[in-house]
């Protein structure tokens, strides 16, 4: 049997087209998502001279055996605004349009059920300062935590696009107007997809702790190859932003080491030890209003039962909340996430997180509370881990060897 020929359309103008194959050329000579015209390919010349060739050999009227109508309809298609219904022979001597895609009306229109070229061309972009300010006259709410709230809603209930849109539409109509509420879905996602809130994503090697591109799978080095030497993931998350909206959200309750009550002689908080209050004098760091202690910990916790894999979560904790609420999960900043099958090497799982806090301390971060416009800034306190991950922070050797304790110059038994 000979071999098929593929693609016989090209050379021989009477081989009839594929269907798809006629659809996929109809949507390249068509109009993109943009409304930029597409670049004629060489499938569209075939199909053209295919078209003039079997037209001498057809009526007007109907089509022929191996014809296919050129009348082609561009519509909307989900996301990328671009679908077409093409005309093609049915089961009778005439031509019966059969929908590929879109949403057809009566007359003739097309609609997406999601993001449309009309929702992304009207989007008007909102300023960081504009963020910070209250979603509408009168209103102590600023649009940074309501477009939390929303995006927050949307993502714990699951909403689709259009359920997000009517939630939109619906807000408006319940706010004064002008408010700063998000004048489409597509303002709002973009909002929360910006460079800021993104994670940012490291890959080492499970054997020389290289870092590696985080498309690869696979240190390049051959001794790791020759070992097969797994991969090692680490995210770091923006912790500016996570401290951005405790502190927006629960600005009374950062008061408390200014309103607690005080009683001569009894230790109830850290606030009470000697390091913390040294810092609450007068002219000290903790003295300001709007300046934040942090507590850092992490430790490993197997994926599975039985895996090798393991994490290591760094979290932090804002010591100026009440003890009621300040190991809460709610009040809780995920800085990282070290996964892999080897324990990760402290200075590339917390000069990260190091950075970060500097930062804040050293610029601070800017927010709307009920007494105005305030500067936050934060300094790391303290740390607290168990001894098999103060070892490995302190680098020292671990509890249980010889002059593993960070104490005394005691050999001790191994």
């Amino acid at each position: 049997m000979a071999p098929k020929r593929y693609k016989q359309y090209l050379r021989d103008p009477l081989q009839p087209v594929p269907k798809t194959t006629a659809w996929r050329i109809n949507r390249w000579q068509g109009t993109n998502a943009l409304g930029t015209p597409s670049k004629p390919s060489l499938h569209a010349e075939a199909i053209s001279s295919h078209d003039d060739a079997v037209g001498q050999n057809t009526s007007s009227d109907e089509c022929g055996d191996g014809a296919i109508s050129s009348r082609y309809t561009v519509c909307d298609k989900d996301d990328e605004g671009v679908a077409a219904s093409v005309n093609v022979m049915g089961s009778d001597d005439s031509c019966q349009d059969t929908q590929l895609t879109g949403n057809e009306t009566e007359n003739g229109d097309t609609s997406s059920v999601d993001d449309s070229e009309d929702d992304i061309s009207n989007a008007a972009p909102i300023e960081d300062y504009q963020m910070l300010q209250p979603l509408y006259s009168g209103t102590t709410l600023t649009a940074e935590v309501s477009w939390t709230a929303i995006m927050n809603y949307a993502v714990t209930n699951k909403l689709s696009y259009e359920a997000i849109k009517q939630l939109l539409e619906l807000l408006k109509l319940h706010c004064p107007r002008p408010s700063l509420l998000p004048d489409s879905v597509h303002i709002l996602r973009t909002h929360f997809t910006s460079k800021e809130y993104r994670n940012e994503h490291k890959r080492y090697c499970s054997e020389c702790l290289d870092e590696m591109p985080s498309r690869d799978q696979q240190c390049k080095n051959r001794n790791c190859k020759a070992s097969k030497a797994e991969k090692c993931d680490l995210f770091l998350l923006p912790i500016a932003e996570r401290v951005k909206n405790i502190c927006q959200e629960h600005w009374e309750k950062l008061l408390h080491p200014f309103t607690r009550e005080l009683k001569l002689g009894c230790i109830q908080d850290i606030f009470d030890g000697t390091m913390i209050s040294d810092l609450m004098i007068p002219g000290m760091f903790l003295s300001k209003l709007g300046h934040l202690g942090f507590i850092i910990s992490t430790d490993s916790a197997p994926i599975f039962t039985s895996s090798k894999q393991s994490i290591w979560p760094v979290y932090l904790a804002i010591t100026n909340l009440p003890p009621q609420i300040r190991m809460d999960v709610r009040f809780m900043i995920l800085a990282a996430i070290w996964q892999g099958p080897v324990k990760p090497p402290m200075t590339v799982l917390l000069n990260p997180v190091l950075a970060s806090i500097t930062d804040i301390e050293q610029n601070g971060i800017s927010l709307n509370t009920p007494s105005g416009l305030k500067v936050v800034r934060g300094k790391l306190l303290f740390g607290v881990f168990d001894l098999v991950a103060k070892a490995s922070v302190t680098n020292t050797v671990q509890f249980n060897g010889e002059y593993g304790c960070t104490c005394c110059t005691h050999k001790g038994e191994a």
